[in-house]
C-alpha cells in the first residue's frame, strides 16, 4: 500500500502542469481586437460599430497617466 501511494504522489509530483484555456468563458479576442477580453453571452458577436467603440475607448484608457480605475 504504502509504495502504490509513492508511486502515484511520485506520479502526479513529475506530471506536468494541467493547461487552462479559459473553458469559453474567458477568451481572448482575435484580429483588431487582439488584447482584449469580454464578458459577453458565449458564441455571440458585437457590430462592428461596438467594437470601434470598445477600440476608442482602450486607446483613450492607455493615454491616460495616471490611469483611473475608479470613479
Amino acid at each position: 500500500m504504502r509504495g502504490t501511494m509513492l508511486a502515484a504522489l511520485r506520479a502526479v509530483a513529475e506530471a506536468p502542469p494541467p493547461s487552462f484555456s479559459g473553458g469559453g468563458y474567458w477568451e481572448a479576442m482575435h484580429e483588431e481586437m487582439a488584447g482584449y477580453f469580454m464578458d459577453k453571452a458565449f458564441r455571440t458577436t458585437f457590430s462592428k460599430r461596438d467594437y470601434t467603440a470598445v477600440r476608442l475607448l482602450g486607446d483613450e484608457y492607455r493615454k491616460r497617466d495616471p490611469r483611473r480605475v475608479l470613479r
